[in-house]
């Protein structure tokens, strides 16, 4: 059965048991049913670690292991195996996961046993092989890019934008690339809840990577220098586009940026080393709107710590670049709605002085952000200075705004504010 087209018999005279890499139904039949054999619980997982190597912990310490690799049966028989061995190098499950977390892929590597069935990356590259074989190579590729999101987080199908995702193939075949990658299990499809409405039973909304996937999808790619900044851009792109028609002020669209902020933050922390100036600037851009969208959400830690990630992971670009100072903008802003006014006060003025710079004294973006020290200021209390700053900044909209633009108007009630 190896080149993929062997088939069974039926027969009534009992029941055949098949164990496959193969999950699509179309292949299989009609008369065939399918039992998926998912991620184990930490719990079932912890038992498997315990009934292959007995002494080498606690079932607490074995549950803590199976959580580490995600309940994936094969990396669970992987370890288990190698903890039995009387030439294991680690003998215990905390030894075991502590090595794994310093050196995951050497341990994966490991070729412990002569079945290359137990070598975890081994049956991936067996299942990526298979489809290439049978004519869906675009699988490889497509899964590279998905690898960047983070493990085990659903990701939206609505979002895996055909066209971004054409880049690494032909758009009419990334359908059936992700087809195939979950028919061999490399993709797990899910059926999550969005704004609160389930969806039907029996579709598929969501698909997720498992975690140890990713992992070793990435390092392959990372220590081989192939393609690495390719999948990693993408990865990005494909998230501008899920979330580029977005409204953070709008309500509708708060779930959908929930749904994609861990998808974010997985590349904020994972990619950003590989993207070049142009990716990193785009990458920033999004989180400047999934923070602005928190802001109007109410969850001002959560913006204000998604801003300085992505201020923090941002260092290639220079401290002047637009997007630079609106991410800027943003951590201020959680201050603000935190309330560290003080705090936010320095911030705003700070990137004032360098948007003047950069901007000059008459652009709007400049206009908001004197508007915003003069806001700081009032809610500080010192409603004096407040109003001299308001009508500063009252005048020159009045100049480069109109009077009946909607900043100028806000402005105009905020110096009403001071002097009532």
């Amino acid at each position: 059965m190896n080149d993929g087209n062997a088939w069974v018999r039926g027969s009534r005279a009992g029941l055949v048991l098949v164990t496959s890499r193969n999950g699509d139904m179309r292949q299989w039949g009609r008369a065939v049913e399918l039992h998926p054999v998912g991620w184990l619980t930490d719990e079932e997982g912890g038992q498997v670690l315990l009934d292959l190597a007995p002494q080498a912990g606690s079932q607490s310490q074995a549950q803590a292991l199976s959580t580490r690799l995600g309940g994936l049966a094969l990396a669970l028989h992987h370890a288990g195996s190698q903890l039995s061995s009387p030439f294991a190098q680690e003998r215990t499950f905390t030894g075991y996961q502590q090595a794994w977390q310093d050196g995951f892929h050497a341990m994966v590597e490991t070729r412990h046993a002569v079945d290359d069935r137990m070598v975890v990356t081994r049956t991936w590259e067996l299942s990526l092989a298979q489809l290439t074989d049978a004519g869906t190579p675009q699988a490889r590729p497509l899964l590279e890019v998905l690898a960047w999101f983070a493990g085990a987080v659903p990701i939206p199908i609505s979002g895996l934008d055909h066209r971004v995702l054409g880049q690494v193939c032909d758009d009419r075949a990334v359908g059936e690339g992700l087809e195939g990658l979950l028919s061999v299990g490399l993709l797990e499809a899910r059926l999550v809840s969005y704004n609160g409405v389930p969806a039907k039973s029996g579709d598929m909304n969501a698909v997720i990577v498992h975690p140890l996937v990713s992992e070793t999808t990435r390092h392959r790619l990372s220590t081989s220098n192939k393609g690495a900044g390719q999948s990693a851009s993408l990865a990005v792109q494909t998230v501008e586009a899920a979330t580029g028609e977005l409204d953070a002020e709008r309500p509708a669209d708060w779930p959908i940026w929930a749904a994609w902020l861990p998808h974010l933050n997985e590349l904020l922390s994972h990619a950003t080393t590989l993207l070049d100036r142009a990716m990193l600037a785009a990458l920033a851009e999004t989180a400047v709107e999934a923070s602005r969208a928190l802001i109007w959400a109410g969850a001002y830690s959560a913006a204000l710590s998604l801003a300085e990630d992505a201020l923090s992971s941002m260092q290639r670009l220079d401290s002047d670049h637009i997007v630079m100072l609106r991410l800027r903008f943003r951590v201020a802003s959680g201050h603000n709605y935190l309330g560290n006014h003080a705090k936010a006060e320095q911030q705003y003025r700070a990137i004032l002085r360098t948007e003047e710079q950069v901007l000059g004294a008459d652009h709007p973006s400049v206009l908001n952000t004197r508007y915003e020290v003069a806001r700081m200021v009032a809610d500080q209390g010192n409603t004096a200075e407040a109003e001299i700053l308001y009508r500063q900044v009252l005048a020159d909209e009045e100049r480069v705004l109109g009077a009946d633009h909607p900043s100028t108007l806000t402005t105009r009630h905020e110096v009403a504010q001071m002097v009532a």
